[in-house]
C-alpha cells in the first residue's frame, strides 16, 4: 500500500510539473540581428500607368538570432510617384537558438516617397530539420541608399513547438 502511494504522488508531482516544462520551452522569445543582402538580379518586366514591376533574387546572411544564409526572390511595384512595394521569398538555410534546419519566410516591404527608412514585416512560414516546430514574426528596417550591399535590422518574436 505505501508503494501504491508513494507511486501516485510521484505521479501526480510529475503531472503538476509538465504543463510548466512545456510552456516554458514553448514561450516566445525575442528575435534580433542583421540581415545583409547582394541584390544579384533586379529587372522590370512591365511597366503599366507609370508603375514599374520587377522581379529579382538576392543572397543574404544573417546574424543574431537567425545565423546562416538565404536566397530571396522578390517582387517590387515601383509606384510612378517614386514610392516602393515589394514581397520576398526567403530560404534560409541556418540555425536558431542551436538547432539547425531550413526556413521559409516571406516578407514584405514598404519604402513611402521621401522617406529615409524601408520598413517592412517578416513571417515564419515553414521549416525543415530541426527548425520545422519553429514560429515567429516580426519586423525589420532599412536606412540608406540602395546599394551593391545592404543591412537592414530585424526584431520580433519566435518559439519552438506547435
Amino acid at each position: 500500500m505505501r508503494r501504491l502511494l508513494v507511486g501516485l504522488l510521484v505521479g501526480a508531482l510529475l503531472l503538476a510539473a509538465a504543463p510548466s516544462v512545456v510552456a516554458k520551452s514553448g514561450s516566445p522569445t525575442p528575435a534580433s540581428g542583421v540581415w545583409s543582402w547582394v541584390t544579384t538580379a533586379w529587372d522590370p518586366y512591365k511597366e503599366s500607368g507609370g508603375n514599374t514591376f520587377s522581379l529579382g533574387s538576392e543572397n543574404a546572411t544573417w546574424t543574431g538570432t537567425f545565423k546562416g544564409s538565404s536566397v530571396d526572390t522578390f517582387r517590387v511595384v515601383g509606384h510612378r510617384n517614386g514610392a516602393l512595394w515589394a514581397t520576398l521569398d526567403i530560404a534560409f538555410d541556418g540555425s536558431v537558438g542551436g538547432k539547425v534546419g531550413t526556413l521559409d519566410m516571406m516578407a514584405v516591404a514598404r519604402w513611402p516617397v521621401g522617406a529615409e527608412t524601408m520598413t517592412g514585416t517578416w513571417v515564419i512560414i515553414g521549416g525543415t530539420g530541426e527548425l520545422a516546430s519553429l514560429h515567429g514574426q516580426g519586423t525589420w528596417t532599412y536606412t540608406g541608399t540602395v546599394g551593391d550591399v545592404n543591412s537592414g535590422d530585424y526584431a520580433g518574436m519566435v518559439k519552438f513547438g506547435p
